[in-house]
């Protein structure tokens, strides 16, 4: 068995799911990780009506080319926040963009609500992959215990998957607590 060589792919508008991202990276035990970077300017209030009536419309927005070849990677972990009950436009752009490098996928998302079932199915379908495992972390459980614990039990969820697929697991690390 080889080695899986894992790559964690984030949009985020406010540093919440870059925070999230950072955390899997580090449970999975040390994933390259990489930001969608969107040219669309998103900051402050005009950037977040502007992100909403993209996410309601289902637009697509120009990204900043990525450094990395998604190709090359196992394991494509990609996340970003739920906007509106829809995935964010930098994160729908880049799965369109992307679909068909992707060997497997894991989905993780940061939201304030709901719909977090109706955005993973969206990112299957613009992946056209089923995903490994999916996690949600609500804003304001950010940084706590129990988003911990998830996080760690997607990792695992991960491991188990991909050595399923004879792929050696990659290094577990505990997430830091708290």
């Amino acid at each position: 068995m080889r080695e899986i060589r894992t790559l964690v792919v984030y949009y985020s508008r406010s540093g919440h799911t870059r925070a999230v991202a950072e955390e899997i990276a580090r449970t999975l035990g040390g994933a390259e990780v990489e930001e969608i970077r969107d040219t669309v300017d998103r900051a402050g209030l005009r950037g977040y009506w502007r992100s909403f009536r993209d996410a309601m419309r289902k637009r697509t927005t120009a990204l900043v080319n990525p450094g990395r070849n998604v190709g090359d990677y196992d394991l494509v972990v990609v996340g970003g926040p739920v906007w509106v009950g829809a995935p964010s436009s930098p994160v729908r752009t880049w799965l369109i963009a992307h679909a068909g490098e992707l060997h497997a996928v894991a989905f993780f998302l940061t939201h304030g609500g709901s719909a977090r079932d109706r955005v993973f199915g969206s990112l299957a379908a613009l992946s056209g992959r089923s995903p490994l495992a999916v996690v949600s972390v609500r804003e304001r459980e950010l940084g706590t215990p129990e988003a911990g614990a998830r996080i760690a039990a997607f990792a695992d969820e991960v491991r188990v998957r991909m050595s399923a697929a004879g792929l050696r697991p990659v290094k577990t690390e505990k997430a830091p607590v708290g």
